[in-house]
């Protein structure tokens, strides 16, 4: 939770640390939401970055969104997380609506779904 907090906080220092809190959660249980946070965390640090790291960002948003799904594919909050980081990094939107499509089916019992 320290991660995302200060993930959310929006300013580099922050963004670091959430870095570093986010990682030592993936150490301790590589579980698929915070995999799928670490892998959304890349859009904030992309935006900070002005785009010089892009490639490396890219890369390392694939492997987490991958390591994210292996874990736990049916997540509704790993699949909201991932669907993004395809549509705004990857710009990959067919990617992103096969991602979202298994929770647009799914009871409307969690928060994080919306059905339109």
């Amino acid at each position: 939770l320290d991660g995302i907090d200060l993930m959310l906080r929006l300013n580099k220092p922050n963004i670091e640390n959430a870095s570093g809190a986010l990682r030592k959660a993936i150490d301790i249980e590589p579980r698929g939401p915070f995999l799928a946070f670490y892998a959304f965390q890349t859009l904030f640090r992309l935006e900070k970055s002005k785009g010089t790291d892009l490639a490396l960002l890219r890369e390392r948003a694939d492997e987490l969104v991958a390591r994210a799904l292996e874990a736990d594919p049916l997540n509704p909050i790993t699949r909201s997380l991932v669907t993004h980081v395809y549509s705004f990094l990857f710009r990959d939107f067919e990617r992103a609506n096969s991602l979202i499509q298994p929770l647009l089916s799914a009871p409307p019992d969690s928060p994080i779904i919306i059905h339109s």
